[in-house]
């Protein structure tokens, strides 16, 4: 479903991006981006966006060299030059330092304003700041959880799992 309607015809209208990016590892990361953009848009725009996520000399360096954070940073650029209309990430989170969780978490805030993001995770300080509606899986139902606000994440989803 999306926007309330059942949606099996345009899946383009959905990107996820896994915990663990697949790009080509023996190419940049300009020419992951260059391929993967599905001719949306034009080089310099890919060229222009992919800027503003890692610097000039990282993405013309080929994948395998870049960290666990700088590849993340480049599956945002490639979110934002696909431009979906919902957005999964899961475990986005994961293995990133204070400086880029930071940084994360203001560029998934301004691709929010655009679009339908979906993350799923634990690191629930993390979320704490930049989530509006909280989901939980429980035994494969989604429950939408409305006690939210009132406590923190971490209370809420012990709470919903009875775990102590």
């Amino acid at each position: 479903m999306i926007n309330d309607k059942e949606n099996t015809d345009n899946l383009e209208e959905c990107l996820v991006i896994w915990d663990d990016c697949p790009f080509i590892d023996t190419l940049s990361g300009l020419k992951n981006l260059l391929i993967l953009s599905e001719n949306k848009k034009s080089n310099k725009e890919i060229f222009d966006i992919a800027i503003k996520h890692l610097n000039e000399e990282l993405l013309r360096r080929r994948v395998r060299t870049y960290s666990y954070g700088q590849r993340k940073r480049l599956a945002l650029a490639l979110a934002e030059i696909l431009n979906p209309t919902v957005l999964i990430m899961d475990e986005i989170s994961n293995g990133l330092d204070f400086d880029t969780m930071q940084e994360l978490q203001k560029k998934l805030k301004e691709l929010s304003v655009n679009r339908t993001i979906i993350l799923t995770g634990h690191q629930f300080g993390f979320y704490e700041k930049i989530y509006d509606d909280l989901y939980i899986i429980k035994d494969g139902v989604i429950i939408k959880e409305n006690s939210v606000g009132r406590k923190s994440l971490e209370e809420v989803y012990c709470e919903t799992l009875h775990i102590n």
